[in-house]
């Protein structure tokens, strides 16, 4: 404002009314102090919790929740071997099997970052919902792999995880046996021996809503069954299904199909796997049913199913 342009009344104009406005000021207490004269009052203490009531009808106060995160205890819950059949995308992935099998826990977890595979985000994803205590100790197997970029419609792997079943006594399990439902009970060292009373589908863990809410969503689970302790997903498996499409641009289909007729029938298959002493596999032997080049059209429906009469 420009002050050099008032006249001398302007100027003792203004200076009264800030005069003015300045006492009003000082005349009103600033909030918390003490008048002149007053009281002074003792400085408020600080919140603390209710005292206890004596009155019985009376709510009790909330408890506070502690932060601290309380460890999952996997002892408190038996453990059944199940099967899984799964599909996935696999152009994210550095194929399906994951590396490094030798190697620790945190050297894998390294490994996984770089190099992401499908059983990684599985066992991510079983972790995750305190399914497994380890994919060393679940005594997981596969139906077979694939490679990088491939993708699976019908993979299965099998592996112990938590149920709702319960840890029964031995003479509970007595009369279980008794009245012919042996069959509700197992008994294997996954969980130290002690007999479990197994639930029914129905009423066991949704496994497949739990899994596909952790999993990426080119991964899904499409079924779960309850399998034997003995049970291998590689070993047990009597017959695999392969489907692959290719453009036929180039390709002489007639000498394709021609030579597809080759594979089938009873073939040595030794010098296309690894050897591995301690496994002890002494029969390289697989039969191939059949084989077969067919031109598919646009959509191919069932895709993964081996029943599907379309395909390749």
């Amino acid at each position: 404002m420009d002050y050099e342009s008032w006249t001398k009344d302007e100027l003792i104009a203004k200076l009264r009314s800030l005069d003015v406005k300045c006492n009003e000021h000082v005349k009103r207490p600033p909030s918390g102090s003490v008048s002149p004269g007053s009281t002074p009052l003792a400085d408020p203490a600080p919140p603390s919790d209710p005292a206890p009531s004596s009155d019985p009808a009376s709510p009790a106060p909330p408890r506070k929740r502690k932060g601290r995160m309380v460890d999952f205890d996997f002892s408190r819950f038996p453990q059944r071997k199940v099967a899984f059949k799964f599909s996935y995308l696999g152009w994210p992935y550095h194929g399906l099997a994951r590396q490094g099998n030798s190697l620790t826990s945190e050297e894998k977890h390294q490994i996984e970052l770089t190099y992401p595979t499908v059983e990684g985000a599985l066992f991510k994803a079983l972790a995750h919902c305190k399914l497994i205590t380890s994919e060393t100790t679940c005594d997981y197997s596969r139906c077979g792999r694939t490679d990088r970029g491939v993708s699976g419609f019908g993979q299965v792997v099998a592996m112990y995880v938590r149920s709702t079943g319960k840890f029964i006594t031995e003479e509970e399990a007595r009369v279980i046996v008794d009245a012919g439902q042996e069959h509700l009970i197992i008994r294997d060292a996954q969980n130290g021996g002690r007999p479990v009373l197994l639930p029914s589908n129905e009423h066991e863990l949704t496994y497949i809503n739990m899994l596909n809410k952790s999993l990426p969503p080119e991964i899904r689970i499409h079924a779960w069954s309850p399998v034997a302790p003995s049970f291998s997903a590689r070993f047990s498996c009597k017959s695999r299904f392969y489907r692959y499409f290719f453009p036929q641009s180039g390709l002489d289909i007639q000498a394709m199909q021609e030579a597809a007729k080759r594979y089938e029938g009873a073939h040595d298959f030794r010098n296309f796997c690894r050897l591995d002493p301690a496994k002890q596999i002494k029969n390289f032997e697989r039969i191939v049913q059949s084989a077969q080049i067919t031109r598919v059209s646009g959509q191919v429906k069932f895709v993964g199913d081996g029943q599907s009469e379309e395909g390749v």
